[in-house]
């Protein structure tokens, strides 16, 4: 099986269909119109994985819950994240069910700014011994990134790439895999 790209998401930060929008694709019936945020998947061929098959998640879109059961994926091997807009991280919740179901932690990769914002605005999972309630919140394990800073990943190399949102500095990932 060659290396697949599975579009989770592909619509704009609002979603779509997007509230109070009355256009023809929002108001559209078809479901190839309903479009979640943005997160994509890429899996490619490992002998060593438990099903022969790595997942890795890029983003966390607020619908990530949604888009895992549609595609019935029920492990991933690791989050990379582009930045660390609301559209891109807010399903980063989502990931404590893949610690479950996989009885072990997830390695998660993304620049420093990324992780400093993540860390700030999810307290509670990076820094859990400070929840005032016993919670079950997803157990993972940052790496921080860099642009050129290639690395490798089951198999595949994964080189950053600095790009421009806008203003915004984020990552972009060349992966070179090969059979």
């Amino acid at each position: 099986m060659p290396m697949e790209l599975l579009i989770l998401g592909s619509g704009t930060s609002a979603g779509v269909p997007m509230i109070g929008c009355d256009c023809a694709v929002c108001r559209s019936s078809d479901p190839r119109d309903a479009r979640g945020r943005a997160s994509v998947m890429v899996s490619y061929p490992d002998v060593t994985s438990p099903d022969g098959q790595r997942r890795l998640l890029i983003d966390t879109a607020p619908e990530l819950r949604l888009q895992m059961v549609r595609h019935d994926i029920r492990r991933i091997d690791g989050v990379i994240f582009t930045h660390a807009h609301a559209d891109h991280i807010l399903g980063i919740d989502d990931l404590r069910r893949f610690n479950a179901v996989m009885k072990t932690h997830l390695n998660i990769f993304a620049d420093g700014r990324t992780m400093d914002i993540l860390g700030e605005m999810f307290r509670y999972i990076f820094e859990p011994h400070r929840n005032v309630n016993q919670s079950f919140v997803a157990t993972l394990r940052p790496h921080v990134l860099r642009a050129g800073g290639a690395f490798t990943l089951h198999g595949a190399r994964w080189t950053p790439l600095a790009l421009l949102h806008g203003r915004l500095p984020i990552l972009g990932f060349r992966v070179d895999w090969t059979e």
